[in-house]
């Protein structure tokens, strides 16, 4: 069912017809008391483009834990029936073709990883089985320090809803801000320099604001990876942390989302299974 491995396919690959498209994305599912939910959102990680296959799948760490302190006992109980699937594939094919989780990396303790001054809201997560890399599974890019992408480059989020039998649809467009800018418009908003950074919603008019506002409380927003097109390349610069919504009907939604750049050192070293000692000491592991 997985399409067959290209001899080269570029990390974020763009489809000329079309800004966006789910070959980027994969759902996260999960079993509960109702059965199966659809749960958060990931993205496939590598290190090169030589790579034909990959395992690590990039997400948030509130898609482990719903943004609460939990026992590594209790993680271990719900992520046991845990089922990760390519978001072009239907939930249908989610007993066949569903890939278990054979490991999870993510921060420890929230006080002890400050130190490092890095992004806490971030999991990755060890497939079963590798996937074959194609146009209809294909890595972000990663952001890396030697590359600069314009503030003004157009960036997407992905637009799903809960419902496990729905896909994408033309994803929300927002415009990355200054820290001043952002800070400014409300109390809430809290940007630390190198560990996160604010975006606005991008809205043409009136008519269009009221109909994405209606969309946003209807959509699934956990893990989601906030996508900016560079050199015809979609460039993972953010994790989706959460969204300040103004009470009044002019003052456009304001997004947070943890910076990529400051982890992809340690996201390379964990694709090869080599973490650094830098980083070992303040991160936790749970293997399936």
């Amino acid at each position: 069912m997985f399409c067959p491995t290209l001899d080269a396919v570029q990390c974020g690959f763009r489809y000329t017809s079309m800004n966006f498209h789910d070959h980027l994305l994969f759902f996260i599912f999960g079993y509960g008391s109702v059965g199966m939910f659809k749960d958060c959102i990931g993205t496939m990680v590598l290190t090169n483009e030589s790579s034909t296959h990959g395992d690590l799948i990039l997400t948030s760490k509130y898609c482990l834990d719903s943004g609460a302190e939990v026992t590594r006992m209790l993680l271990l109980r719900t992520m046991q029936n845990v089922k990760v699937l390519p978001s072009y594939m239907s939930a249908d094919y989610l007993n066949s073709y569903g890939l278990g989780v054979q490991k999870i990396i993510f921060p420890a303790e929230r006080q002890s990883w400050k130190r490092l001054n890095l992004p806490y809201n971030f999991a990755l997560l060890r497939l079963s089985a590798m996937l074959p890399v194609s146009t209809m599974v294909t890595p972000v890019c990663l952001p890396a320090a030697h590359i600069q992408i314009p503030r003004n480059s157009p960036c997407y989020l992905p637009k799903t809803t809960y419902n496990v039998h729905q896909g994408f649809s033309d994803p929300f467009r927002f415009t990355r801000m200054p820290r001043f800018w952002c800070t400014a418009m409300s109390k809430e908003i809290i940007i630390t320099p190198g560990i996160n950074f604010c975006a606005v919603l991008h809205v043409s008019s009136l008519h269009e604001y009221n109909a994405l506002f209606a969309q946003i409380h209807t959509s699934l927003f956990e893990g989601a990876p906030l996508l900016c097109l560079h050199q015809d390349k979609f460039y993972q610069v953010g994790i989706f942390d959460w969204l300040k919504i103004f009470k009044d009907n002019y003052t456009r939604p304001i997004a947070l989302f943890s910076r990529v750049a400051a982890i992809t050192p340690l996201i390379e070293q964990a694709i090869v299974n080599n973490i650094s000692s830098e980083h070992n000491s303040f991160l936790s592991w749970i293997e399936f």
